[in-house]
């Protein structure tokens, strides 16, 4: 009778790994960690992103596995604070504040779907808080497509993206700095956005 291996988690995601980023050499030797580490696909996916970036950085191997290891467990903390939690009845009020916030700016019901979505996802995987992620996931997962335009107090029309209305809801006071990084590192585009946010209206 023939024993079969245990699968771990670097099996169910070999095939979605693009060697253009991640060289062979440098899977073969990040594999080793793996096993023994992770518990979850989610946590595999995450210690692979953290550990290919420090290595493209230019970082040292054995550099550049600490310091993924230590990100992962500080990414664990985020997600078991609020896992579980993102169902609750607070949690139910901030969808309904963040659903209220976006009509006030002018954007119509139709964008409460997506953006509900994301904001389950952020509370969900425990991202409240860490205002790149948020910035970075409402532009990568669309919502710069949506925009409307604001007239200000003296008369300028400014055109406002769906995405910079949602991380200001989130981020308050860090909400351009993140929004402006975040399309920096989605699009690779310098941007300004201190009219846009000058724009939009406080949400408390």
């Amino acid at each position: 009778m023939t024993s079969r291996r245990k699968r771990s988690p670097f099996d169910n995601y070999r095939l979605k790994i693009s060697t253009r980023i991640y060289e062979p050499e440098l899977l073969r030797d990040f594999k080793e960690i793996v096993d023994s580490t992770v518990s979850s696909p989610d946590e595999y996916k995450k210690l692979l992103e953290f550990y290919t970036e420090y290595r493209l950085e230019g970082r040292p191997e054995d550099q550049a596995i600490s310091e993924a290891l230590r990100r992962l467990e500080r990414y664990r903390e985020r997600t078991s604070s609020l896992r579980g939690s993102w169902r609750s009845p607070l949690y139910e009020r901030v969808e309904e504040r963040l659903r209220s916030y976006l009509e006030w700016v002018g954007f119509l019901g139709l964008i409460a779907s997506p953006t509900a979505k994301l904001a389950r996802h952020i509370a969900k995987y425990g991202l409240g808080g860490d205002c790149d992620a948020i910035a970075k996931l409402a532009i990568a997962k669309g919502l710069e497509g949506f925009a409307i335009t604001i007239r200000t107090q003296d008369g300028r029309e400014v055109k406002v993206p769906l995405s910079a209305a949602f991380v200001k809801f989130f981020c308050r006071d860090k909400a351009r700095e993140a929004y402006e990084k975040a399309l920096k590192d989605v699009y690779g585009k310098e941007v300004d956005a201190s009219e846009i946010f000058a724009a939009l209206p406080n949400p408390w």
